[in-house]
C-alpha cells in the first residue's frame, strides 16, 4: 500500500516538477543564446540565474569546445572584429542586441569599479575564476545596454551578464 502511494507521489508531485524545470532550462537557453553573436563558439549553457521582476540581474554560462578556446586565443581580439550582433531577437523588440566593439581585458582594472552586479546575482560557483579572468589579458568582453559579455578561453566559458 505505501508503495503505491510512494510512487503516485512520484508520478504526481515529482515528474510533473521536473518537467517544469525541465522546461525553464530549456526556454533560458534559447532566451540567452539570443544575446550572443553567432560568430562567439557556444556548445551548451551550464548555469543561469536571474533576480528580480521590476528590476532584475543575473545571467548565464555557456561551455565552449576546447578546439574554439584554442582558436581564440591564437587570434586573440581580431577573432571577434565584427561580432557585434546577437543570434535572434530579444523580447519583443524588432532588432537585435548590439554589442560595443570586444577589448581584451588586460589590468585590474578592467573590472573598474567592481564586477558586473550580473555576477554576484548569477551566483556562480566560477565567480572568482570569473573575475579574475577579467583582471588579466586573454580573455575579452563588450557592452549593450547594461548587460556584459565575456569570452574566457582559458576556461572554455562565455558569460552573459545582465542588469535593468
Amino acid at each position: 500500500m505505501f508503495r503505491n502511494i510512494a510512487v503516485g507521489m512520484a508520478l504526481g508531485v515529482v515528474m510533473p516538477a521536473g518537467l517544469i524545470w525541465l522546461g525553464s532550462w530549456f526556454w533560458a537557453n534559447q532566451h540567452y543564446r539570443k544575446y550572443i553573436p553567432e560568430q562567439v563558439p557556444i556548445l551548451t549553457m551550464t548555469a543561469n540565474r536571474s533576480e528580480g521582476w521590476v528590476s532584475a540581474c543575473g545571467g548565464a554560462t555557456f561551455s565552449m569546445r576546447s578546439d574554439d578556446s584554442a582558436r581564440l586565443r591564437r587570434e586573440g581580439l581580431s577573432a571577434f572584429e565584427g561580432r557585434t550582433v546577437g543570434r535572434g531577437y530579444v523580447y519583443n523588440a524588432r532588432r537585435p542586441v548590439v554589442w560595443t566593439q570586444w577589448r581584451e581585458t588586460t589590468t585590474r582594472t578592467s573590472l573598474g569599479d567592481g564586477p558586473h552586479p550580473g555576477l554576484l546575482c548569477l551566483r556562480s560557483p566560477l565567480q572568482a575564476r570569473i573575475i579574475d579572468a577579467l583582471m588579466r589579458p586573454g580573455s575579452y568582453t563588450a557592452w549593450s545596454d547594461g548587460s556584459q559579455l565575456i569570452v574566457i578561453p582559458d576556461l572554455n566559458l562565455v558569460v552573459f551578464l545582465f542588469y535593468d
